[in-house]
């Protein structure tokens, strides 16, 4: 079977691979305005829970022992990556959606998807006019 990574670390991977003077950090508001405790709380959460967001394998064991039968599967507001330039914007939120149709390809009885659109403004994207600029 093949391995597939898990939506965020694609993402991740291509801001720091494309964008490395960007911190996802400083747009991240559970970054920014977290305390010490609260950062914390916040990487044991992610510990805990990082299997059963990361591999639909463990997600498809967790649906079934819970009665399950289907599951809307979608990025988190982080996976959107609204902070990025346009084309970049544009480029993760295929990278995204790729994902998430294969997700849906491999397992349609069991998934539906939710994607993401990039939202930069129009203006900037790389396959808007010129015309369109306010």
């Amino acid at each position: 079977m093949k391995k597939n990574l898990p939506l965020f670390l694609i993402a991740m991977f291509v801001v720091c691979l494309f964008s490395p003077p960007k911190s996802a950090a400083q747009y991240e508001p559970s970054v920014t305005f977290a305390n010490a405790l609260t950062r914390e709380v916040n990487v044991k959460q992610i510990r805990d829970r990082l299997p059963k967001l990361s591999t639909i394998e463990t997600r498809l064991k967790d649906m079934d022992r819970m009665g399950i039968d289907m599951q809307a599967v979608s990025p988190a507001p982080n996976q959107c990556y609204y902070w990025t330039d346009p084309e970049l914007g544009a480029e993760l939120s295929r990278m995204v959606n790729d994902r998430l149709a294969e997700i849906v390809a491999t397992w349609p009885e069991r998934f539906v998807a939710l994607g993401t659109v990039p939202l930069q403004p129009i203006w900037r994207m790389p396959w808007s006019q010129k015309s369109a600029t306010p």
